[in-house]
């Protein structure tokens, strides 16, 4: 039960983590689907330019939907996104969507989608240094 009780707290942060990534808040206008999964504010709060969750979010943190739950509910909505998000961008998409969406824990496939997010960052920023030389 330990094991599991950690498993899921990981979990969790990982989910905040995804979150607050920059290029998912900077989509995150364009990403409603994911509003309504919108978990409490973390310890240091969201962003300015958070957006307004929908009320839905409110009503599933009243009603104790289980973090876990809602953490796998964005995972697999981030699995599914995140080649969208590589198809607009000026960087090719090197992001297998079915060996993410196959990841069998919830805290993996968040951690895999916010190391792309995060690779995908670094590479965005060569570009613009190397386009300032």
């Amino acid at each position: 039960a330990r094991a599991e009780e950690r498993a899921e707290a990981e979990a969790v942060a990982e989910e905040a983590d995804a979150w607050l990534d920059d290029e998912v808040l900077r989509r995150l206008p364009a990403l409603r689907e994911m509003l309504p999964l919108l978990p409490p504010p973390p310890e240091s709060g969201w962003p300015a330019d958070m957006p307004e969750p929908p009320s839905s979010a409110e009503w599933l943190s009243r009603f104790g939907y289980p973090p876990l739950r809602r953490a796998q509910r964005v995972s697999y909505l981030m699995a599914a996104l995140l080649p969208e998000l590589a198809s607009v961008s000026a960087l090719p998409a090197k992001l297998d969507r079915r060996a993410l969406l196959q990841t069998a824990s919830v805290r993996e496939r968040l951690q895999a989608g916010v190391v792309w997010l995060s690779h995908q960052r670094f590479k965005l920023a060569a570009m613009v240094a190397v386009r300032e030389l």
